[in-house]
């Protein structure tokens, strides 16, 4: 009898720390390289109220931005570590770390016409497979964001037609997708990390930036340079994810308001990315930029056509994800 009554009391004891554990609040901590003012950091932000809002509480989320745990470049690493739960990069960062080429789909020069084209395309089957693909690197990919359409931001010349990129030192991010798509239209690439591109004006390394108007804005790239064109030649898509071991160690009602909350946000993120660009363009006007329209645009997507021809063929992602975006025009 005094056995059982042990038993009975440890059962107690393991199911009281059981539901008490579940009933903890879970605390996260989400990283991105991201100034203030920038798009990204808006999202992140975001992002972190509404999971708290579906969670009832039981999620917080507390954002690390500015830079104050690395460059966009880090976040991977940071992830994968464990050094913290979540992030946000841009998906450039996938090819040039994890070599998961397929993501450079979603910056195919001219594939998505709109910001509300684009948010249907990354809820589509072929960008969600894309987000599944992470998890063999021990990340769980959670959603996709847009830091706004890029646009060409020089100190030589206002940019009219495609001939006038001829021969600018360009920053890129050095990955191949990108050389290819600036070496078509006759520029010359020049790879430089997000953190150095202001110096890199400064010091004449660099005569161009192929940028969206809020990093432009938030890291005063405009004081190097005064000419912008608006050639929205293509998107800045980034991800949130999580760090997959973390991820699948939390109660399942967590796991699903980290994930539902971060969905249902996509459309927001669009919309906010889309309405942020007319604003900052008028604040770059005030700060002396002159804002020249690119009448040459048809000219752009003939010359970087090639690149869909190549690319189509280096991940099965790639060519579906083209379709899919036809599909949803």
């Amino acid at each position: 009898m005094k056995r059982i009554c042990l038993s009975v009391l440890a059962l107690s004891a393991a199911t009281l720390w059981t539901f008490g554990a579940m009933a903890q609040t879970v605390e996260l901590r989400l990283a991105h390289g991201s100034p203030r003012g920038h798009q990204n950091a808006m999202h992140a932000d975001m992002l972190a109220e509404k999971i708290n809002e579906i969670s009832g509480g039981d999620v917080k989320v507390t954002v690390y931005g500015d830079r104050q745990l690395g460059d966009d470049a880090d976040m991977i690493q940071l992830v994968q570590s464990g050094t913290v739960d979540m992030a946000y990069a841009s998906s450039v960062n996938f090819p040039l770390t994890l070599n998961k080429v397929a993501f450079d789909a979603l910056q195919l020069p001219g594939l998505a016409s709109s910001y509300e084209h684009l948010g249907r395309m990354l809820g589509s089957e072929p960008a969600i497979a894309m987000l599944d693909s992470l998890e063999g690197d021990g990340l769980k990919g959670l959603c996709y964001s847009e830091g706004g359409l890029r646009h060409f931001l020089n100190k030589a010349k206002p940019i009219k037609t495609v001939e006038d990129f001829k021969g600018l030192k360009t920053r890129i991010v050095p990955i191949p997708l990108h050389r290819a798509i600036w070496q078509h239209l006759g520029a010359n690439p020049v790879g430089v990390p997000y953190g150095e591109v202001y110096t890199a004006m400064q010091t004449n390394v660099i005569d161009a930036v192929e940028f969206n108007a809020s990093s432009i804005n938030a890291d005063k790239i405009y004081e190097n340079a005064k000419y912008l064109t608006l050639t929205a030649h293509y998107f800045w898509p980034g991800l949130f994810f999580m760090n997959k071991a973390k991820y699948d160690s939390l109660p399942p009602k967590a796991q699903e308001a980290i994930v539902k909350s971060c969905r249902e946000l996509v459309p927001a993120f669009m919309e906010t990315a889309a309405e942020a660009e007319g604003v900052l363009l008028d604040k770059l006007r005030a700060a002396g930029v002159e804002v020249h329209e690119f009448t040459d645009r048809p000219a752009l997507l003939e010359k970087t056509k090639p690149v869909f021809d190549e690319w189509s063929g280096k991940d099965p992602l790639i060519g579906k994800f083209i379709a899919e975006a036809k599909e949803l025009e």
